[in-house]
């Protein structure tokens, strides 16, 4: 009976040994697989007191210190994906923190369709990266790549590089008092950004892959504005961008 009864509890915490190791192993495959948090207004940080100040938000996702020793000159195709990552992350966190606030259902169609969009423009970007550069993850782009992209802007460099941060795009939307014209006027410049970087890739990019997203980039995107703009007029006619969060 002594011997049974060892081997029962022997079996029983082998058993157990085994559960417990095949739980631990799902929990780490499930935290692997896991989607990242969606951006919120609950977790969004207080804006700067200069809302919008590109010295008090730096482009979220990236490494801040490699920021101030730039790589030397990369080739375009690698600056256009590298600019264009955080920048579509950054879009899709003020989409995804806009979404509950919305309440125009126009707006909350839109703001769904960039999220969609957006995230596949990334997975493929980043494939795109790991076949051509040998590197799915993003490097900082330095000043004089980016101003090569953006040269088509109007808007002052020091105001466009915050509209790659998420973090300052998600807590200007969320001190706002409409949400429904801060998520257009906090929208409409961040894709005519995207729209001058991709015109200049149509020029530059030396990959037929990266002039194809280019292409998706500018027409789905000034779609988009169109869209915004028509929207805007009708909620509150004509205004000068921004000035429903400023």
């Amino acid at each position: 009976m002594t011997k049974h009864r060892h081997w029962h509890v022997a079996a029983v915490t082998l058993i157990l040994l085994t559960a417990l190791v095949s739980l631990r192993g799902e929990a780490v495959a499930v935290r692997q697989q896991a989607t990242p948090v969606a951006a919120s207004c609950d977790t969004a940080a207080t804006p700067a007191a200069t809302p919008m100040d590109p010295m008090a938000t730096p482009m979220a996702g990236m490494d801040h210190g490699a920021m101030a020793t730039p790589a030397a000159s990369a080739e375009f195709d690698q600056s256009y994906i590298d600019m264009m990552i955080p920048h579509h992350g950054s879009i899709i966190a003020l989409a995804q923190a806009a979404l509950p606030r919305l309440t125009d259902e126009r707006l909350q169609s839109l703001a769904g369709t960039i999220i969609r969009a957006q995230t596949a423009e990334i997975d493929e970007l980043r494939g795109y990266r790991e076949q051509f550069y040998g590197s799915a993850d993003p490097m900082p782009v330095d000043d004089a790549a980016m101003m090569q992209m953006m040269g088509g802007m109007s808007m002052p460099m020091n105001e466009m590089m915050p509209m790659m941060d998420a973090d300052a795009l998600v807590a200007t939307f969320c001190a706002s008092a409409d949400p429904d014209l801060a998520f257009i006027d906090l929208t409409i410049p961040h894709h005519q950004s995207a729209i001058a970087a991709s015109n200049t890739a149509l020029q530059q990019a030396t990959h037929d892959e990266i002039r194809d997203i280019a292409e998706r980039v500018i027409e789905d995107q000034q779609r988009e504005i169109d869209e915004l703009t028509a929207i805007r007029e009708d909620l509150a006619g004509s205004g000068t961008l921004l000035e429903a969060v400023a």
